[in-house]
């Protein structure tokens, strides 16, 4: 096969295959019929046979270009359709090809269903201005179901408008019957029956007074108003906006009563038509078309009471603060009862020297309930088995002591397991001296509640105190835990007192060696150059006086309460509550329901036991 014309070698290969379908039609024809139909030849011009040719196919792809530029549809986007010929008449050369015939008469003729059809077509359309004759309302008894039982204003709308509709097909014929969905017009008449009648219920004396042309008691609430009857016997405000450039709705609004239930689902229904909305934004679009009485209360509690509403923006449950616990007011030996809390992480170094590597550190804390004194340790994880460690060096420094309260850390309860488990292995499985003087160095162990940080602010306070030391001491100097506990356990406890010959204020500090480690220590007989009974009374005497001086200036110092002045009302069993989590939106917290509550000595409920929703 020889191919004609100069052209590109893509060319010439397609232009070569379609050559050969054309000349083995008859001897291959589903082959040739692929070649010819599924063959693109794209350089058009250049592979004609004679320059008369390519200029003819030139002339044709110009003509049929310039045709693409005139396209309707493009008009759409550019808001020149009023005024455009190329719209309303199409492209000129459409019209050339076309040429103009007669009409004629048609002898089209349409079937029986074609015209039931666009009879019934045409009936969606038309105005329902027959369903507000007498005959057709709604009763008073009907529409006050509805409010009684509705849970939303729209379905008390379109339920009443279903029923004025059934009522009218049930006295029309069938093709006289409507049966495509509820028409705006209808769903207004029905809105305006459910506001009729409220308003019938709980403005009857001013209805009355307007229906007869009568001046308003003195007494009435929409006396300010100086309201009206429309068209279709509703009240509406008066107002002094008549010759505001507003709509009708907008200048006189349709009076709502403020205790209907009516109002309520309204105002509901707009404030989640505004996506719930705020309490001004809200009340601003309610008052475009109603005027509820005392609007701006029924706003707020609808806002309130939205549960939506309540999860973007919840509000935490607080009780009046209770009294000081008996570990904190009564003298006792520093650490005797004592609270544990973890804080960090903190950078620490490994090694010194060549290659030194550093490692995430936790800070244990230990404060004392009477003295408030704070014992530092270092711990390299958060674990059960570094925790016991931490406690074995703290009890080895200051003593054993009697109780241990924590929060419900993961580590905690399993520290408090395992010494459980020891104790009562202990107890069960050795007898003698040895086991009976283990068993009575066992320690309480109490947590305090999930979720009630506030509980443990007496750790809390001393990790805030802690982190101030650290942030000012950290950075490229070493630093020494031992420096940083000093710092805390030299803090006053109260102010310092007027006499100007008392310079040294109540700390911590004074309380640290007021009593024994685990065991009494033995006194050096050798040193004691006064007799024992005196040195021992005196001894005896400066520990009183540094008690009573922490009785008359700390303690007294805590009568006052700082927060949470106020008694609330107590939490009930079965009450819905929100359950706080720190790391999820407040859209995301679960739903619990209290199961028990835990009344403290006054009576009031900081604690309860709940069940958690999913």
């Amino acid at each position: 096969t020889v191919t004609y014309g100069q052209a590109c070698a893509s060319y010439l290969a397609v232009r070569c295959l379609r050559q050969l379908g054309e000349e083995d039609r008859e001897s291959y024809p589903l082959a040739s019929q692929a070649l010819l139909n599924n063959t693109y030849v794209d350089d058009v011009i250049s592979g004609t046979s004679t320059v008369e040719d390519a200029r003819s196919l030139q002339e044709q792809l110009t003509m049929l270009l310039v045709r693409g530029l005139e396209n309707p549809a493009d008009l759409i986007s550019s808001a020149q359709l009023k005024d455009n010929s190329l719209w309303w008449n199409g492209p000129d050369w459409l019209a050339d090809q076309c040429p103009v015939t007669s009409r004629g008469d048609s002898n089209v003729r349409f079937t029986d269903d074609a015209v039931y059809r666009a009879e019934v077509e045409a009936k969606r359309f038309t105005t329902v201005y027959n369903l507000s004759v007498p005959q057709l309302l709604a009763s008073n008894e009907t529409i006050n179901t509805l409010i009684t039982d509705g849970s939303a204003f729209t379905k008390i709308e379109r339920t009443l408008a279903y029923c004025i509709r059934f009522v009218h097909n049930c006295r029309k014929r069938r093709e006289d019957r409507i049966l495509f969905n509820l028409t705006v017009l209808e769903l207004e008449f029905a809105r305006r029956e459910v506001l009729k009648y409220s308003q019938s219920v709980y403005f009857a004396e001013e209805r009355k007074c307007l229906q007869n042309k009568r001046e308003l008691n003195k007494s009435s609430s929409l006396l300010q108003l100086h309201p009206f009857l429309d068209e279709h016997g509703l009240i509406r405000v008066g107002g002094e906006l008549h010759a505001a450039p507003w709509s009708f709705d907008r200048k006189h609004p349709i009076l709502l009563p403020a205790r209907c239930r009516t109002t309520r689902l309204l105002i509901e229904r707009e404030h989640r038509a505004l996506l719930h909305a705020g309490s001004q934004l809200l009340l601003a679009s309610i008052r475009q078309r109603y005027w509820p009485l005392n609007a701006r209360d029924l706003v707020r509690q609808v806002c309130r009471s939205c549960v939506w509403c309540a999860k973007h923006n919840p509000r935490g449950l607080t009780q009046a603060m209770g009294s000081l616990p008996r570990e904190r007011i009564h003298p006792s030996r520093a650490f005797t009862i004592t609270g544990v809390d973890f804080a960090g992480p903190i950078i620490t170094l490994v090694n010194k020297g060549r290659g030194r590597k550093t490692c995430k550190s936790y800070i244990a804390l230990f404060v004392c309930f009477a003295t408030k004194a704070i014992h530092l340790e270092v711990t390299s994880e958060l674990s059960t088995t570094a925790f016991m460690a931490t406690l074995r060096r703290f009890i080895g420094r200051r003593g054993l002591p009697r109780r241990i309260c924590s929060d419900n850390a993961t580590n905690f309860v399993d520290a408090k397991r395992e010494l459980q488990e020891l104790y009562t292995f202990i107890h069960t499985s050795i007898n003698g001296e040895v086991g009976d003087a283990l068993q009575e160095r066992g320690k309480e162990w109490r947590f305090i509640p999930p979720y009630s940080p506030h509980l443990g602010g007496l750790w809390e306070a001393g990790v805030k105190s802690c982190k101030y030391h650290l942030r000012r001491v950290m950075g490229n100097t070493l630093f020494t835990f031992v420096q940083i506990e000093a710092c805390l356990n030299s803090r006053p406890l109260s102010p310092l007192s007027s006499d100007p010959s008392d310079l040294e204020p109540l700390t911590p500090g004074h309380f640290l060696v007021g009593g024994p480690l685990v065991c009494l220590p033995d006194r050096d007989l050798a040193t004691l150059k006064i007799n024992r009974l005196d040195r021992w009374e005196l001894v005896q005497r400066s520990v009183q006086d540094l008690w009573k001086r922490w009785a008359a200036e700390y303690v007294a110092k805590l009568q006052s309460r700082v927060k949470w002045k106020t008694q609330r009302e107590n939490l009930q069993v079965n009450d819905l509550v929100l359950l706080k989590e720190d790391n999820l939106a407040p859209l995301k917290w679960k739903i619990g329901r209290v199961t028990e509550v835990h009344p403290g000595m006054d009576n009031l409920v900081r604690v309860a036991t709940r069940t958690q929703g999913h």
